[in-house]
């Protein structure tokens, strides 16, 4: 079966047929409160949504009432609430990548989601099923964030619970998967629009770190996984920002006593990394950050110390 976006399945997905955050009438006011004052503040690319899916000056119709707040900066105040300036970049790459994963799903076919992804022991739909659940998990942390609800587990039943829920789903057709993904992003995408200041700050239960850590790790997974599933879209689409937070990030997986000189050949993006003795990496900069992440390069990389060529070094487990 071939999933193309003008089928029936797909076309309730995109209509965003649901509310994607359900509010009480409180936090419905003061949501349409923040849209109105960030509407005036950007006096553009903010729009609302309406519930019926019908478009109401989006670029497509849309579910949920808000206003891309956190997606701008304006000389880095948005409506007199300040955020941090890396989410403010991530929310934007966040919506640049959604469009591509849909853009990679469309026309997705049954034989592909069983085929092998780019990592080991997971098909495609292991990918696509750890997509779906990272993001209906993402979204209930992100909107009790917003409501400022009690901390509730990442995950229903741990890690053992978000093993068995990826197999479990692993092997749905491609037009579930696509729905199931595509309902993920809108909704992610719903709640992006409303988080301000003081929910970015509150705990989560990811890692009990913050919605605001939250919102980073969804961009680094979204990114890295749209790549995972072989579907078109390689890691040279990582932008310098991406690749700036990616190596900031993976920088713990350096060992303890070595030093990485990282010298990209294509762009101008040294990054030093570790103490210890040193190898100098060079190659193109998607290619480095991608080994960093794990991932296998496009082209080979280079590794030498104090001149002479030696291996890549082993890096330490994901942080």
């Amino acid at each position: 079966m071939v999933v193309h976006r003008g089928c029936g399945v797909a076309r309730v997905a995109r209509g965003r047929v649901e509310l994607v955050v359900e509010l009480d009438i409180d936090h419905a006011v003061m949501a349409l409160g923040h849209l109105s004052s960030v509407r005036g503040a950007l006096g553009h690319r903010t729009h609302f949504r309406s519930r019926a899916g019908g478009r109401a000056g989006g670029r497509w119709p849309r579910v949920v009432v808000a206003a891309r707040a956190v997606a701008l900066r304006v000389q880095g105040e948005l409506a007199g609430v300040m955020i941090p300036s890396d989410v403010v970049v991530a929310v934007e790459s966040i919506e640049w990548t959604h469009e591509r994963v849909r853009t990679a799903l469309d026309g997705l076919t049954d034989v592909q989601v069983t085929q092998p992804s780019r990592l080991p022991r997971w098909t495609r739909g292991h990918v696509l099923a750890h997509l779906a659940n990272l993001g209906e998990a993402a979204a209930r942390q992100l909107q009790n964030a917003y409501i400022d609800a009690p901390v509730v587990p990442f995950y229903d039943g741990g890690m053992e619970g978000r093993d068995a829920a990826i197999e479990a789903d692993a092997g749905l057709s491609a037009a579930e998967h696509v729905a199931r993904v595509e309902a993920a992003l809108d909704r992610v995408e719903g709640l992006l629009d409303l988080l301000d200041e003081a929910a970015l700050a509150r705990r989560t239960g990811f890692r009990d770190r913050t919605a605001a850590a939250l919102v980073l790790a969804w961009w680094r997974e979204t990114s890295i996984h749209l790549t995972d599933l072989d579907l078109g879209v390689e890691h040279t689409m990582w932008g310098a920002a991406l690749r700036e937070h990616l190596v900031g990030y993976l920088s713990a997986r350096v060992p303890d006593g070595l030093r990485l000189d990282l010298e990209p050949t294509d762009v101008d993006e040294p990054r030093y990394l570790g103490d210890g003795v040193t190898v100098k990496v060079t190659g193109a900069a998607s290619d480095i950050v991608a080994w960093l992440a794990g991932r296998t390069p496009l082209e080979p990389l280079h590794a030498t110390t104090d001149g002479a060529a030696t291996p890549l070094p082993e890096l330490g487990p994901w942080p």
